[in-house]
């Protein structure tokens, strides 16, 4: 799958930007592809919450979508999500998933000094040292999905880059 762009809509953005100055030639783009940024974050981040059946809003917030080298590579960085916050801290629905998972045989729900709570469990057979149990992680998850995420994020850009640049150029030209 490759990236298009229509004949008449690449004539169209090559009359605009010759039309416009340098300087705001840079600006259109930037905020052309911020906002389209900002799309593909919302629908990765969709599409991985389906995947993976965490909510939305335990990721999206600290996740971060950035182009690299030339806009060749797409890269999303997230953190590690604690068992307890993927369960949304219902007792139930954690033991539920520590059954399913199996390994986690002996963890327990803690509230450190702190105010953290989290799932934890023993490394050995004494009272301490503990350690914290993590869930899934979004990042990781996208890297082993890498081929339906490309898909993902070439039909976005796809749908969206060219008409967010014409519309930025406009915009541009409008308030020029």
């Amino acid at each position: 799958m490759a990236f298009m762009i229509q004949a008449d809509d690449f004539a169209r953005v090559e009359r605009m930007l010759n039309q416009m100055p340098a300087d705001l030639k840079a600006k259109v783009a930037q905020r052309a592809l911020g906002r389209v940024r900002g799309m593909m974050k919302t629908q990765i981040a969709r599409h991985a919450s389906q995947r993976t059946k965490a909510a939305q809003h335990l990721f999206k917030g600290q996740m971060t979508v950035g182009f690299a080298n030339d806009a060749e590579e797409l890269q999303v960085r997230t953190r590690w999500l604690t068992r307890y916050k993927q369960t949304a801290g219902k007792a139930g629905r954690l033991q539920a998933m520590m059954k399913r998972a199996g390994r986690h045989h002996g963890a327990f729900v803690q509230t450190m000094k702190s105010g953290h709570v989290g799932v934890f469990m023993r490394t050995s057979d004494k009272r301490l040292p503990i350690r914290e149990l993590y869930g899934v992680n979004i990042a990781e998850h996208i890297n082993r999905n890498l081929d339906e995420y490309a898909e993902l994020v070439i039909e976005i850009a796809d749908k969206y880059v060219v008409p967010r640049l014409l519309h930025e150029m406009e915009r541009a030209i409008s308030i020029k």
